[in-house]
């Protein structure tokens, strides 16, 4: 097990031979194995870093559960228009599980993010499960808002066979405003929405929320390649 550590600041975890590909619309194309850093590591913000295996597979683990947003993230992943492909696993403890992305990131405390609550995804109060995928855009459109201001609309359920504590693969799709969201390959997004911050492009990251710890691997970042546009 490899530990790194290092508060809101640069993070050289391994020098790593790859390549980035960035395409005209200011999206690197790129694929890290299991817990594979980015060139020039990661910064990391209000965690700790581990790499762990486990069925002959590296993945990233977060450490330390301090009751704030946490993140991995590079300025070299540079994400504009474009997908994002990785593997995320949550804990089913309620109130202590926030686990996704975070990508237009510009620092931290300025980013969008897709995250999940599994807490959540198999509640038998539909309230609490309408509550298991969420958007955010800090610093202006925190969930707590966007709950109160468009209730429905930046959250959703997530199909109950996923489970809580176990790996699920996330897509997230960033075209202009639009993003969707899809979970354990669905061809149907769990979420849709319309972007309300003007965050078109920056760095991407792990992300956790809360006194969340989560795991993560296989980050897969590559240019739009879907319509022009698309009414909504």
């Amino acid at each position: 097990m490899r530990r790194s550590s290092l508060l809101s600041a640069p993070l050289v975890t391994a020098a790593l031979a790859l390549t980035l590909t960035q395409d005209p619309g200011g999206t690197v194309a790129i694929q890290l194995t299991g817990a594979e850093a980015p060139p020039g590591g990661w910064r990391l913000v209000t965690r700790t870093i581990e790499t762990r295996r486990e069925g002959g597979r590296d993945y990233l683990a977060f450490v330390g559960e301090p009751d704030t947003v946490g993140m991995a993230w590079s300025p070299a992943l540079a994400f504009a228009d474009g997908e994002i492909e990785f593997d995320v696993r949550g804990r089913d403890i309620p109130g202590h599980s926030f686990v996704g992305i975070a990508f237009h990131v510009q620092d931290e405390t300025t980013y969008d993010a897709v995250y999940l609550r599994p807490f959540n995804f198999r509640a038998a109060d539909s309230a609490r499960a309408a509550h298991s995928v969420q958007f955010v855009s800090a610093p202006e459109f925190p969930w707590d808002r966007l709950r109160t201001e468009r209730t429905g609309w930046f959250e959703k359920a997530v199909p109950p066979a996923l489970d809580p504590n176990g790996w699920i693969h996330v897509k997230v799709v960033s075209h202009g405003p639009w993003v969707d969201v899809f979970l354990d390959r669905s061809a149907t997004p769990a979420l849709s929405v319309v972007n309300p911050s003007p965050h078109r492009s920056g760095g991407v990251g792990y992300f956790v929320h809360g006194t969340s710890v989560g795991d993560f691997r296989d980050l897969v970042i590559r240019p739009y390649t879907g319509p022009a546009w698309r009414p909504r």
